[in-house]
């Protein structure tokens, strides 16, 4: 059984992916084919928030004091991503979506893409950011994709919202799809890094957390598995299908970037499996 840190110290046991397979499997990526891996886009599959990216770069000065009001929980992201688009009114949405190329993606993200497929899992991203650029930045890529929408005249439109969720304020339910899966008799993974993910984390089997999530995580005591980058889940899901991610010490490891910090900074150290010690 592999190990990770509970938010308030004690450790807890990660689910062995061998349990998942009561049958002959040829490969060990073939015990991944009972499960569902959600990833958040923004932070977690791009390098930084696309978001704040854009908000940064053509509103600087304007949206702070909404984007407060959103992680200290006063709004949900529906509300939050009505005010900002409220904001940006008027930017040329050409112009945006440039701008939102230039931040890169994580490097890692198409071998984990790869593995999980060959494995047979089911992949999802979910956001629930401004959501325009996600389809784009990951043309070519075979994965469901949630995310909110916007129409040409900057309405904001939330296809994925699930008005049955007991909380009722985001644009993209994260947690909704994995309730959905676990129905199906699935088992459930979710990597991210921010506020929107805190409300999924509890539908999850198995959670990659690092950025604000840690520290949701940590406050409501929800069993993680740090990590800084996808390079650091794909190993993960490399040793835990193989049954080699047995108990390591636990040291710090890095919570990766938070919103709006500089690409050279991260957010503070948590006590847990540091997965890139391979």
């Amino acid at each position: 059984m592999a190990h990770a840190r509970r938010g308030g110290g004690g450790e807890v046991n990660v689910p062995d992916l061998r349990a998942a397979d009561t049958r002959s499997r040829a490969t060990a990526e073939g015990l991944l084919a009972e499960w569902s891996v959600f990833i958040d886009f923004d932070g977690t599959i791009s390098r930084e928030d696309v978001g704040i990216h854009l908000l940064d770069r053509f509103v600087a000065g304007r949206y702070e004091t909404i984007d407060a009001r959103y992680e200290d929980g006063t709004i949900g992201s529906r509300q939050y991503v009505r005010e900002l688009w409220g904001v940006l009114a008027g930017v040329d949405r050409g112009e945006l979506l440039r701008a939102a190329r230039e931040v890169p993606l994580d490097p890692g993200l198409d071998p984990l893409l790869a593995f999980l497929d060959a494995g047979g899992a089911e992949v999802s991203v979910i956001s629930d950011g401004l959501g325009f650029y996600v389809h784009d930045l990951l043309a070519g890529r075979h994965v469901t994709v949630r995310a909110n929408q916007v129409d040409d005249l900057d309405r904001p439109g939330f296809p994925f919202a699930d008005p049955s969720c007991p909380c009722g304020l985001c644009g993209t339910c994260k947690a909704s799809p994995l309730r959905d899966a676990r129905r199906r008799g699935r088992r459930t993974a979710i990597v991210g890094d921010g506020t929107s993910d805190r409300f999924a984390v509890g539908e999850a089997e198995l959670v990659f957390a690092k950025g604000r999530l840690v520290d949701w995580c940590t406050k409501d005591s929800v069993p993680y598995l740090a990590f800084e980058g996808l390079a650091d889940v794909l190993g993960a899901f490399r040793e835990l299908s193989a049954g080699r991610h047995g108990r390591r010490p636990a040291r710090p490891a890095a919570a990766g970037r938070r919103r709006g910090d500089s690409p050279g900074t991260s957010g503070p150290g948590r006590s847990g499996p540091d997965l890139r010690d391979r």
